[in-house]
């Protein structure tokens, strides 16, 4: 906390390290602001008072989590947890709480894979839908579902990451798997 200008910063969180933040974001709220923190290694928290107090989220266990996304219009948050099976979770309450939203194990058509063949992705500043690859195949989800979007060209596997945007023709991805880049 201090200025813009980097003067009078000081540590909010001494009494509690977090490792592996990959999610950070300020959501207003009825009351102010809410600060969110995802991790990787620790869970989810978020703090109404700047944070000088952190909650930890109900829900993710102690589960580790590969991805957090948020949509923009509904500020639900997602987060890809590395279960058994790997699963997605959601938080409607601003990550207060989490519920699974869906398994993505055989019940949808997925075989076990380690968390590194999955990845979660919605664009930052547009509402749409949340996506999902699976080494080459690639989702939305609809009603708790996952809905078969594409197949993508060739046979890859592991080290998916998923990524993308919001142009004029509207939502485009990025897909790394296994070190070849695909895009919509």
């Amino acid at each position: 906390k201090g200025t813009l200008e980097g003067e009078n910063w000081e540590s909010l969180n001494d009494y509690m390290q977090i490792l592996g933040i990959t999610f950070l974001r300020i959501v207003d709220t009825e009351n102010g602001k809410r600060l969110l923190i995802g991790s990787e290694n620790n869970g989810f928290y978020y703090s109404d008072n700047e944070g000088l107090s952190l909650v930890e989220a109900e829900g993710l266990g102690a589960n580790s989590v590969k991805r957090f996304v948020m949509q923009n219009e509904t500020n639900d948050i997602y987060a890809l947890v590395n279960d058994s099976p790997r699963a997605i979770y959601k938080s409607r309450d601003l990550g207060e709480s989490f519920e699974l939203v869906v398994s993505l194990d055989n019940s949808q058509g997925i075989p076990w894979a380690n968390i590194s063949h999955f990845d979660i992705f919605t664009p930052r500043y547009s509402e749409d839908h949340i996506y999902v690859i699976h080494d080459m195949t690639l989702y939305r989800i609809s009603d708790n579902n996952l809905i078969l979007i594409s197949n993508l060209p060739g046979s890859y596997s592991n080290d998916v990451l998923l990524t993308g945007g919001s142009g004029s023709s509207g939502t485009f991805l990025y897909a790394y798997v296994q070190g070849n880049i695909f895009k919509s």
